[in-house]
């Protein structure tokens, strides 16, 4: 009874902490500036800040991750070599494959557009310097920035055109939150459709006949 007792309550903390991955909202922010000194640095926090993972990358320097959780903080190692990479990006690529067509396609980008829109940066802050070559792209890029952020909430967007010079340099600011439910309920929501399922079901029989 008291070995029930304590699987019980094992059970109940595991739901408790798969409910709060799923429903308690994480948040990111992601920052840089092409100046002087050049830099790509965000942070994806959740829990109220007690776990956070951190990102840095500066010019001419090394990537830079870490990892805090509850006060305890750890730096992760660099990726995969080159070699690897290369051997897992071929089998990613023959099994990708059979997803090619047009139908799971479409399914598929249905999906990244209510993702994307789910994962739009509530705060989106952009002061910069930008010209190209030909003047004509540059008024382009005046035209569009005039007419593209008016209608969205915490947008605040300043490019200061430059017709004489191609460059682009200045700073940028982006930060929202995404619900992982939300996320998940798109995936199944996409994953179940027929052109998926006729996928699954054709490669569960082709295990099933070679197996036997």
């Amino acid at each position: 009874m008291f070995l029930v007792s304590i699987l019980g309550y094992a059970l109940l903390g595991i739901a408790v902490l798969v409910a709060c991955i799923i429903f308690i909202p994480y948040k990111y922010y992601i920052s840089g500036k092409k100046l002087d000194e050049s830099y790509v640095k965000g942070s994806v926090c959740w829990l109220f800040g007690a776990v956070k993972i951190n990102f840095f990358k500066g010019e001419g320097k090394d990537s830079e991750t870490t990892v805090k959780a509850f006060g305890i903080e750890r730096r992760l190692k660099p990726g995969k070599s080159k070699e690897h990479a290369k051997k897992d990006s071929k089998q990613k690529t023959n099994s990708a494959k059979k997803y090619m067509k047009p139908e799971v396609i479409k399914k598929a980008v249905d999906a990244a557009f209510k993702i994307f829109k789910h994962c739009m940066p509530a705060r989106f802050y952009v002061n910069a310097r930008a010209g190209f070559e030909d003047p004509a792209l540059t008024g382009m890029l005046c035209a569009v920035n005039a007419m593209a952020w008016g209608e969205f909430k915490g947008v605040r967007v300043r490019i200061n055109a430059v017709f004489d010079d191609e460059v682009i340099e200045g700073r940028f600011l982006i930060g929202g939150r995404i619900w992982v439910a939300y996320l998940i309920l798109v995936a199944i929501g996409t994953i179940i459709t027929r052109p998926f399922r006729d996928i699954w079901m054709n490669d569960f029989k082709t295990k099933i006949k070679g197996g036997v």
